[in-house]
C-alpha cells in the first residue's frame, strides 16, 4: 500500500510538470508583469519595481525572469514577482533595452533600441561584446533593399538564440529616406565580437517586424505589426506558413510553451492569443485581455522546474530497490 501511495505521488509530480508552464507578459505603461497558466487562468499581476517601464522579458536558467525597463534598467524576478537581483551592467550605459534571450550557458543577449546595437553579457552582467552600433555596422549592407540607399537609422527590437545550433536571430527596423523596412539578421554565438559577421536572414518589403520565437524544430517565427501576421521561416529564411492574428492588433512578443503551442502579445488590442500545435497553428483563441491599459509587449514562458521530474524518477528507483 505504501508503494502504491508513493507511486501515486510520483505520477502527480510528473503530471504537474507536464501542465506547469508559466506565461509572463510585460506592460510598459503600468510597469508591471502578469503571470498566468497556459490557459490564461491563475493571473497574477506584479510591479516591476524600479525597472521603470517593463518591456523585454526572458527566462533564465534559474527558472526566474529578466525584465528590461524602457528607461534602461534590468532586474531579475521570480515568476511570483519577488526581486532577486538588480543588474550592474559592467558600467556600460544601456540604451533603451528591449528584447532579451538567455543561452544555456547563462549568456544574456539584449537589444538596445536607442543605442542601435545588440549587447552580450555573461550571467554576472560583465560586458562580453558588442554587436553594433547597428547603424555603423550596416552602412555597407545597402543590398538589403536593392536600391542603393543608405539607412538613416537602425532600430533593434528583439533577439533570440537557438541553443541547439548556436545561431542568433535579431530583428532590426531600418529607416530610409521616405520609408522603413524590417529585417531579420542572423549571426552565431561563436562569431560575436566588435565586428560581428551578420547576414540578412529575412526581409519583406516595407513591413515592420517586432517579436521573434524559435520552435523546437529550429524554425524562426517573426511578428509583423504592419500586416498583423506571424511568419514561419525555414532554415533558408523562406516563409513556409503565415498565421493571421485577425487584423489591426500589432503582434509583438512571441513564445512557445513546452507542448509547442504558440503565443503572441497583441500590442494594439492589449490581449494574449494562443495557437495550438495540434491544429497546425490554425486555431486561435484569446486567453487574456487587459482593459484600461496600453503597452503589453513581450512574453516569456518558464517551464515547470525539471527537478520535479528528477524527484519522481528518484522515487521510482527507490521503489525498485526495495522490491
Amino acid at each position: 500500500m505504501k508503494r502504491l501511495l508513493v507511486l501515486a505521488l510520483v505520477l502527480a509530480f510528473v503530471g504537474a510538470v507536464q501542465a506547469g508552464d508559466t506565461i509572463l507578459v510585460t506592460n510598459w505603461s503600468t510597469n508591471s508583469v502578469t503571470s498566468m497558466n497556459t490557459d490564461g487562468t491563475g493571473q497574477n499581476t506584479w510591479s516591476a519595481g524600479s525597472t521603470a517601464g517593463a518591456f523585454g522579458i526572458a527566462a533564465n536558467n534559474a527558472g526566474n525572469v529578466l525584465v528590461t525597463g524602457y528607461s534602461g534598467g534590468v532586474q531579475e524576478y521570480t515568476t511570483a514577482g519577488t526581486l532577486v537581483a538588480a543588474s550592474a551592467i559592467g558600467g556600460v550605459s544601456v540604451g533603451t533595452p528591449q528584447g532579451l534571450s538567455v543561452g544555456t550557458d547563462g549568456t544574456i543577449y539584449m537589444s538596445e533600441n536607442s543605442a542601435y546595437r545588440f549587447a552580450k553579457y555573461n550571467a554576472s552582467w560583465n560586458t562580453m561584446g558588442w554587436a553594433g552600433p547597428m547603424y555603423d555596422n550596416f552602412l555597407a549592407k545597402d543590398a538589403l533593399t536593392a536600391d542603393g540607399y543608405t539607412p538613416t537609422y537602425a532600430y533593434p527590437s528583439d533577439i533570440k538564440v537557438n541553443n541547439a545550433t548556436g545561431d542568433i536571430y535579431a530583428v532590426v527596423g531600418f529607416q530610409y529616406p521616405g520609408y522603413s523596412t524590417g529585417v531579420v539578421l542572423k549571426t552565431s554565438v561563436n562569431g560575436w565580437g566588435a565586428t560581428v559577421t551578420q547576414s540578412a536572414f529575412f526581409s519583406k518589403g516595407t513591413d515592420s517586424f517586432c517579436g521573434l520565437a524559435i520552435d523546437k524544430n529550429g524554425n524562426v517565427w517573426v511578428a509583423d505589426d504592419d500586416t498583423d501576421a506571424i511568419y514561419k521561416l525555414n532554415s533558408a529564411g523562406q516563409i513556409t506558413q503565415t498565421v493571421s492574428t485577425g487584423g489591426n492588433n500589432d503582434p509583438r512578443g512571441l513564445a512557445f510553451d513546452s507542448a509547442g503551442n504558440l503565443y503572441a502579445v497583441e500590442n494594439r488590442t492589449n490581449k494574449l492569443d494562443k495557437w495550438t500545435a495540434a491544429s497546425g497553428y490554425t486555431s486561435m483563441s484569446t486567453i487574456a485581455t487587459w482593459t484600461g491599459v496600453q503597452g503589453v509587449n513581450f512574453i516569456a514562458i518558464v517551464p515547470e522546474p525539471a527537478t520535479m521530474v528528477l524527484l519522481g524518477l528518484g522515487a521510482l528507483t527507490l521503489l525498485r530497490k526495495k522490491k
